[in-house]
């Protein structure tokens, strides 16, 4: 797809310069699972993308490790889905060093997460991983709480 393309999709906004820096998709009636490598084959076409809202919808299947390399990343909200398996380690999160926001919360995620997920990331301000299968996937702050604690 090309920007000017890009850039008549729902829920999708564009800089001056025709580049996605927004797509907001949240209680769109999407179900299933997302081919996510389809977001890593376009990266360089999502270089400046900043806001992905995919809340509220039925997707479902295991997080997206692709949705990584979006380095631009701001905010990222993917709650009130029905995603499943564990929550990417640093080694995914290591190059989305913009990451301000980012909300799981309200799915199937189960597993550890690692003390130290974000700790290179300087501007996250806030993280939900709240109500998910172990209902206890949870930050305080900028300190994960590990699960059933």
């Amino acid at each position: 797809f090309g920007a000017p393309q890009a850039c008549s999709f729902y829920g999708v906004e564009c800089d001056e310069d025709g580049e996605m820096t927004s797509w907001d998709l949240s209680f769109a009636d999407l179900t299933g699972t997302i081919d996510w490598g389809w977001f890593f084959e376009n990266r360089a076409r999502l270089k400046k993308l900043r806001t992905l809202n995919l809340s509220g919808n039925g997707i479902s299947g295991s997080f997206p490790h692709d949705l990584c390399a979006l380095s631009s990343l701001v905010e990222l909200d993917l709650s009130w889905n029905e995603m499943s398996g564990g929550i990417p380690g640093k080694e995914c999160w290591g190059g989305v060093l913009n990451l301000e926001r980012i909300n799981l919360s309200e799915n199937l995620f189960s597993g550890e997460l690692e003390d130290d997920l974000f700790l290179d990331n300087d501007v996250l301000s806030h993280a939900n991983f709240a109500h998910n299968a172990r209902d206890s996937l949870g930050v305080d702050g900028r300190g994960i709480i590990h699960p059933g604690e």
